[in-house]
């Protein structure tokens, strides 16, 4: 069976760049004509808890004459990096593609989860990609309470456990969101899984990032699981 979905990171291209392709390059298996991308949320101030359009390129002209019709989103106008970083990479990797790029602000967003599922049912050319980062450690995000040696174990046992439990799209998944240190991109990552469940996907790990330091100066040091 072919993966037609996937969650990658979002930090920049020379610390995340080789993990996306990596991604992508399973995506393209599918020969995706057209991707809906969510994206994460870091600044939701003066908005409200609903789904919106942060860009799109070229994806609803694609769709035009196709039955099931995607309505227009009240366009997000804030900038917003998860997409940002990683849009050329994006368009490079899948350069036809017709590209909708939602943002989720809030929870229980049914009627989304459902158009998804519908569309990943009756579009075989139609990939959906999310975004998240994981645990944000280190002073600058006052949290160090996981940078004890070897290679701060306690940080990279529970992304294992959040990240085993996105790949089964197991239930017990949504305990994770609760824990705001966790990720950036709940809303984007919330989603995602209850389209995957409605879908019954499991999935599998291609590949994981971790920077294993919070001075940036330094060479970065990437380990895998």
């Amino acid at each position: 069976m072919k993966i037609r979905a996937g969650i990658i990171p979002h930090p920049g291209e020379k610390y995340g760049g080789k993990l996306r392709k990596k991604v992508f390059n399973v995506l393209k298996e599918s020969n995706p004509q057209l991707i809906i991308y969510i994206s994460a949320i870091h600044d939701t101030s003066n908005l409200s808890n609903k789904i919106y359009e942060l860009k799109q390129d070229n994806f609803y002209k694609k769709i035009a004459k196709r039955k099931i019709k995607v309505p227009r989103y009240e366009k997000l106008n804030k900038p917003e990096h998860s997409y940002g970083w990683v849009e050329k990479e994006i368009k490079l990797a899948f350069p036809n593609a017709g590209i909708l790029v939602l943002t989720p602000v809030g929870s229980n967003h049914h009627k989304m989860v459902h158009l998804l599922t519908t569309l990943m049912k009756a579009w075989k050319d139609l990939i959906i990609i999310a975004t998240t980062d994981l645990i944000h450690y280190g002073e600058n995000f006052n949290n160090v309470d996981m940078l004890q040696v070897p290679q701060q174990l306690f940080k990279v046992k529970k992304e294992q456990h959040f990240i085993n439990a996105l790949a089964h799209s197991k239930s017990d998944v949504h305990n994770f969101f609760k824990q705001n240190h966790l990720m950036c991109g709940p809303y984007a990552i919330e989603l995602y899984i209850k389209v995957m469940q409605k879908l019954k996907y499991t999935g599998k790990v291609v590949d994981y990032y971790d920077s294993s330091t919070i001075d940036f100066k330094k060479e970065i040091n990437i380990y895998t699981i």
